[in-house]
C-alpha cells in the first residue's frame, strides 16, 4: 500500500512539474522572464511531494541525489549568471529541473541539461546565421532548458 501512495504522488509531482514548466516555457518565450509567482510554486509543489513520497515509499536516496542535482545546478548556473548575460531566472529554474530530474537519477540530469544546452545553441547559431537575431540580442533560455529536460523524460520513459 505504501508503495502505491509513494507512485501516486510521484505522477503528482510530474504532472505538476509538466504543467508548471509549460506555462513557465511559454511565459518566457514572450517575454524573457521565469516569473516567481509561477516557479515557486511549482517547486514547493514538486518538493513537497517528492518528500512525502520518499517518506511513505523508504525512497530517502532518491530524494537525496534529487537535492544534489538541483544544488549543484543551482551552483553551477549561479556561476554562469555572476560570468555572462545568463538571467537570474534560468538559475532557479534549473534548481527545479534538478530536483526532478535528478529523482529519477543523475545520469536523466546530464541529459536532460545536454539536450537544453545543445538545443538553444542550434536555434541562437539558426537564427543568428540567418539573421533575425542580432549578436547583442538575448534568447529565452528557459523553454529550451525546459524541452531539453521533457525530452529526457521521454527518452527515460522509451
Amino acid at each position: 500500500m505504501a508503495s502505491m501512495i509513494s507512485m501516486i504522488l510521484q505522477v503528482l509531482a510530474f504532472g505538476v512539474f509538466l504543467a508548471g514548466t509549460a506555462s513557465l516555457a511559454l511565459i518566457d518565450a514572450q517575454t524573457k522572464l521565469l516569473p516567481n509567482c509561477i516557479l515557486y510554486p511549482v517547486a514547493a509543489t514538486s518538493f513537497g511531494l517528492l518528500t512525502v513520497a520518499a517518506a511513505t515509499g523508504g525512497e530517502w536516496a532518491r530524494l537525496g541525489i534529487a537535492l544534489g542535482a538541483a544544488a549543484v545546478l543551482v551552483l553551477a548556473f549561479g556561476v554562469l549568471h555572476n560570468l555572462t548575460s545568463l538571467g537570474h531566472g534560468d538559475v532557479r529554474l534549473v534548481g527545479l529541473l534538478g530536483l526532478v530530474l535528478g529523482w529519477i537519477g543523475p545520469g536523466i540530469v546530464v541529459t536532460g541539461l545536454l539536450f537544453g544546452v545543445l538545443t538553444a545553441a542550434l536555434a541562437a547559431t539558426y537564427l543568428l546565421l540567418t539573421r533575425r537575431m542580432g549578436r547583442g540580442e538575448m534568447l529565452a533560455y528557459g523553454p529550451f532548458l525546459i524541452g531539453g529536460a521533457w525530452l529526457a523524460l521521454l527518452w527515460q520513459a522509451i
